[in-house]
């Protein structure tokens, strides 16, 4: 699992495994985060984006609203199974060339798809893009192919 700070109250998840199923996706969420809510500090009404890959979770964590919530946590959970995953490497040739790849800032990014599970054992010269963070580098980025 790798966790990633967004902002000073958003998160961006990315667990890698398919353990959870997706009949019990949102009370597994759920348990997921009251595990994180001491070791990341959360409170408040979040909502979380979640992009359910054959390999994988992808969560976007975004934080509504604080105000009435001074040491809670409540979910909203949001499943986005047409939301892409990309991968970001430095090294064209991982990419399957296939999918549109971007070039931004001294880095390739291509679509990971249902097939593309052996990506797992090259998550050491990359990482997984997703969300907004995502859809900024793709709309900035070049189309190399």
């Amino acid at each position: 699992m790798k966790i990633e700070k967004a902002n000073s109250k958003d998160y961006y998840i990315s667990i890698y495994s398919s353990s959870i199923k997706e009949d019990t996706i949102d009370r597994d969420i759920k348990e997921l985060f009251q595990k994180l809510q001491k070791r990341i500090s959360l409170k408040g009404f979040y909502k979380i984006n979640v992009i359910p890959k054959e390999f994988g979770l992808f969560l976007e964590v975004i934080k509504i609203e604080d105000a009435f919530y001074s040491s809670t946590l409540d979910l909203k959970i949001e499943i986005q199974k047409e939301k892409e995953v990309y991968f970001q490497t430095e090294d064209y040739f991982l990419l399957n060339p296939s999918f549109p790849i971007f070039y931004y800032e001294n880095n390739y990014y291509g679509i990971i798809d249902t097939s593309s599970k052996e990506i797992i054992k090259m998550i050491e010269y990359g990482e997984f893009i997703f969300g907004e963070k995502l859809k900024n580098r793709i709309q900035k980025g070049q189309l190399v192919q």
